[in-house]
């Protein structure tokens, strides 16, 4: 018999091998929406608390559901334990495994996005995507995007730059690209793995 977890993963790789069918009005959307909303409670518990006890306190939650991308959340930690920076860190990209070629017998096959940012970055407006850093989560969300719908992926020392030349991502930032790694130096090793058991 089949996990829900199975079950939804099959569904999620029907959606990304046909865009057409991440439609509100598709069938299957309908019956990975009705799965996820079973799982999701339960998954987000044990996220949430495997975040707080090891890295800080959430400060912010954003739902993220469209009809481009799978639904994801948000999440903003002002200030890590022990550091002087936060993090914004993704929880719903790793619904899909990467593209990644067999032959780099690569194991972080499901992965999440966490982006380190000042420990006084302001916190977003929820749903106002014109406020002045909304482009950050714009980011995140093109990134899940991109990478689940051209079946590709990044790795350890990839770069993706905003333009060639790259041009600052928006008028209130220098930055103009990113450079993807293992977040090894940044966060806690015991943080950067979290296996959820199969929920039926």
């Amino acid at each position: 018999m089949r996990t829900l977890a199975e079950k939804r993963n099959e569904l999620v790789l029907q959606m990304r091998d046909n865009p057409n069918l991440t439609q509100p009005t598709s069938q299957v959307r309908k019956e990975f929406d009705e799965i996820y909303s079973k799982m999701v409670k339960i998954e987000n518990s044990l996220i949430k608390t495997h975040i707080e006890d090891l890295i800080g306190k959430i400060e912010y939650t954003e739902y993220i559901d469209d009809d481009e991308v799978l639904p994801f959340y948000i999440y903003q930690i002002h200030q890590l334990k022990n550091k002087n920076y936060g993090v914004l860190l993704t929880s719903g990209f790793s619904l899909l495994p990467l593209a990644v070629p067999q032959e780099l017998n690569f194991r972080f096959n499901y992965l999440e996005f966490a982006i380190t940012i000042p420990s006084d970055f302001p916190l977003p407006v929820k749903n106002q995507k014109n406020y002045e850093f909304y482009w950050l989560i714009e980011k995140l969300r093109f990134f899940i995007s991109y990478l689940h719908r051209d079946k590709t992926f990044f790795c350890d020392g990839h770069t993706y730059g905003n333009g060639n030349p790259p041009k600052p991502l928006t008028t209130n930032t220098e930055i103009c690209g990113f450079l993807f790694k293992f977040p090894f130096e940044t966060l806690p090793s015991s943080f950067c793995e979290l296996n959820i058991p199969s929920i039926n």
